[in-house]
């Protein structure tokens, strides 16, 4: 928590009054904040909230309507030139590195005084770059490649060199983080943590975005909350309540979503399915059932296999064996996994959703209409002609039952929040009717309101009789969903919970009962915002 020595009565930043505007749109409306300085402010909103147009504005991306004032220590300024003068450093959720370069020159491409010569002056970079790692406890070889750095270590240079932006020293500077934790293992946030610490024991300031409510809650000293572009909420971290917070972003008193487990009746409906020797991409010949109606879990720490899981099962991995076999009612069905491609394992309806949502999941350039309607051509072309009507009228159904917002077909998929994104993706595969349902960090991302009707999503996808895995590293969200959670380690399942032996202390428990040396914790223990 903050150090009250360091703080003085002159805040870092200042914003009096920012609106900002898109067409008829009203997304930025009167928003005020104080960030004092040696401060880590937390800034909370569901997708759509305000949060990213507020940074953007404070970046130069968008020029605000109308802002009664804006200060930066104490002085005057106006947007302009915090957004163009370096003035605020920003470290974005997909953090700006560029793979295939080194780390040294990553830095290269923010450093204005090295860009500004005739020639690079590659010595003098190297120390600097070196003593600002080292300033902050880090010690990375300065040519090695990025896209070999875990996320982790990725986002620590990311953080790194939006410092050295600001003249490598944090008195007095800012840093504004973008949601850097999403896609960090529970170990690499506690890294970033430290980095923060050290920066505003250095006198600097940081506004903290996250989802995560229990990383919130660690790290930061004050919260605010945006809903619909206007500020609704202040509180002191020391005596904020979750619950209170919840209500806060969503505006309403949230009832969160709990799976009804053990019922024998539902997963017995159609059936079970036998998964034998699956193998490939870090599984080591692993076998489990699965039932009709069913939520499986699985997790497991880095390298443990389980997040591969998924697409091994649904044929977007290549297995090296496996066999997938429907046993008891209903037709028999047996499948050999280490030969069946994806497309055909689509046609016995057993569908993925990945874990990346613009790259795997869906096309970001595409309308919402024309990612929902991709799975369903097959169904809806008669003769090599497509019968555009009905297939209208299904994706219109789809998006209604989604409840994605806005509800606008013809919109980029890019468009919509995370959150709606996420909704969206999740109701094109319940439309077709799934058999077996692969998910893979199914709500990571997004904010806590979209999180419950994707929670509700797949309870509906398993009452409607599919079977459905779900890998997740968050071990609250398998709690609250799950009849069953597998633990993975060296590829092999190692642990099982079932129905009430179930909870997010029993799930981090049996995982890091198998940590060896290196090894890093997957398991998040938050629930996000």
């Amino acid at each position: 928590m903050i150090d009250a020595a360091r703080v003085t009565s002159v805040p870092a930043l200042r914003i009096e009054g920012m609106s900002k505007s898109f067409g008829s749109a009203l997304v930025l409306d009167g928003v005020s904040l104080e960030l004092a300085r040696g401060e880590i402010l937390g800034l909370l909103g569901h997708n759509g909230s305000g949060k990213s147009t507020l940074i953007k504005c404070l970046a130069g991306f968008h020029r605000p309507d109308h802002i009664g004032r804006i200060e930066l220590n104490g002085a005057p300024t106006t947007a302009d030139a915090v957004g163009t003068g370096r003035r605020i450093g920003f470290v974005h959720q997909d953090l700006g590195l560029v793979n295939g370069l080194t780390i040294l020159e990553n830095f290269l491409l923010t450093h204005r005084q090295a860009l500004s010569g005739v020639t690079i002056p590659w010595t003098q970079l190297r120390a600097s770059v070196g003593a600002a790692l080292r300033r902050f406890g880090l010690d990375f070889p300065l040519d090695a490649s990025v896209d070999g750095l875990s996320q982790a270590d990725r986002c620590l240079i990311a953080v790194v060199r939006a410092v050295e932006t600001l003249g490598g020293q944090a008195q007095g500077q800012i840093l504004v983080l973008d949601e850097p934790t999403p896609f960090l293992p529970a170990a690499g946030v506690a890294k970033l943590f430290a980095l923060m610490r050290s920066f505003t024991g250095s006198g600097g300031s940081i506004v903290f975005v996250a989802h995560d409510i229990d990383e919130v809650l660690e790290i930061t000293d004050r919260i605010v909350v945006l809903r619909d572009g206007r500020r609704v909420a202040g509180f002191d971290t020391r005596s904020a309540g979750r619950d209170a917070i919840i209500e806060a972003i969503v505006g309403r008193t949230l009832q969160h979503h709990h799976v009804r487990r053990g019922d024998d009746v539902r997963l017995r409906r159609d059936g079970l399915w036998q998964i034998d020797a699956l193998a490939g991409a870090g599984v080591t010949a692993c076998s489990f059932s699965l039932a009709a109606g069913e939520i499986l879990g699985v997790t497991g720490l880095i390298g443990s296999g389980a997040a591969n899981v998924p697409e091994l099962l649904a044929g977007a991995r290549q297995a090296r064996s496996g066999t997938l076999r429907r046993v008891g009612n209903g037709a028999p069905v047996e499948i050999d996994l280490a030969r069946t491609p994806l497309r055909e394992l689509m046609a016995h309806n057993v569908f993925l959703l990945p874990d990346d949502r613009l790259r795997k999941s869906g096309v970001g350039e595409l309308t919402l209409a024309e990612n929902l309607a991709l799975p369903a051509l097959p169904r809806f072309t008669r003769a090599l002609r497509l019968l555009r009507a009905p297939l209208r009228r299904h994706v219109e159904a789809v998006v209604k039952s989604s409840g994605a917002v806005p509800a606008e077909p013809d919109m980029p998929l890019h468009s919509f929040s995370g959150g709606n994104q996420q909704k969206a993706l999740v109701a094109k595969w319940l439309a077709l009717a799934p058999r077996i349902l692969a998910l893979s960090e199914p709500t990571q991302g997004v904010d806590v309101g979209s999180r419950q009707a994707i929670y509700a999503a797949i309870e509906e996808a398993a009452r409607g009789g599919a079977a459905v895995v779900c890998y997740s590293s968050d071990a609250g969200e398998l709690e609250q969903i799950c009849d069953r959670v597998l633990i993975f380690s060296g590829g092999q399942v190692i642990a099982e919970l079932a129905g009430d032996d179930i909870s997010k202390d029993a799930i981090i428990s049996a995982t890091l009962g198998t940590t060896g040396p290196g090894e890093q914790d997957v398991t998040k223990q938050g629930e996000r915002a």
